[in-house]
């Protein structure tokens, strides 16, 4: 899974996190496999938007409604985090209603705007790829693997080489008598 956006894209989401600081901002994100085409900013109602984010509902459901005429599909939900990392909160993590979209963060701690993303579905937390750019990723972008998912995969081919190996064995018939002479 990935998600791609422009750079202008990516200036609107970061110029929209700069213009709701000290708040969070939230929106979403349009698009096909993965290729953003449509961002829409949604106003942030959460009783506390300094700490959290909750869209406006009827602007979430008027823009998937949109998206649905118009072929779209709902591929990311982004917010800002004023005040911390590009990471998943545990209210994030807890909130996240959406497991087949990306979940785009953008920190603004540091005077560079940091982005991330992330699928967050039932728990669990994975890394996505961020692709920003106007020409798409690389086939071996999308598909990389970490160094120790790539142990992990020697490590499970040499056990099931050793596994078919022992039971080919096993299955072998009885070795037939050797004759003796005069016998």
């Amino acid at each position: 899974m990935y998600i791609w956006l422009s750079h202008e894209q990516v200036k609107t989401i970061t110029a929209h996190a700069r213009n709701g600081a000290p708040n969070e901002v939230c929106g979403l994100i349009g698009g096909r496999d993965g290729k953003a085409s449509d961002i829409v900013p949604v106003d942030n109602v959460s009783a506390q938007p300094d700490v959290h984010y909750e869209m406006h509902p009827q602007q979430q459901i008027d823009t998937m409604l949109r998206w649905q005429r118009t072929g779209l599909d709902l591929i990311g939900i982004y917010h800002s985090h004023p005040h911390s990392l590009p990471i998943p909160s545990q209210t994030d993590i807890r909130d996240a209603t959406y497991p087949a979209a990306a979940y785009l963060i953008v920190s603004l701690k540091n005077p560079q705007a940091e982005l991330a993303a992330w699928k967050i579905a039932h728990g669990e937390v994975n890394r996505v790829l961020l692709h920003v750019g106007d020409s798409p990723p690389e086939p071996e972008d999308v598909t990389q693997i970490t160094r120790p998912q790539h142990y992990a995969l020697l490590i499970a081919m040499l056990l099931a080489a050793v596994a078919l190996i022992g039971i080919s064995i096993q299955l072998l018939p009885p070795a037939p008598p050797i004759p003796t002479p005069g016998g």
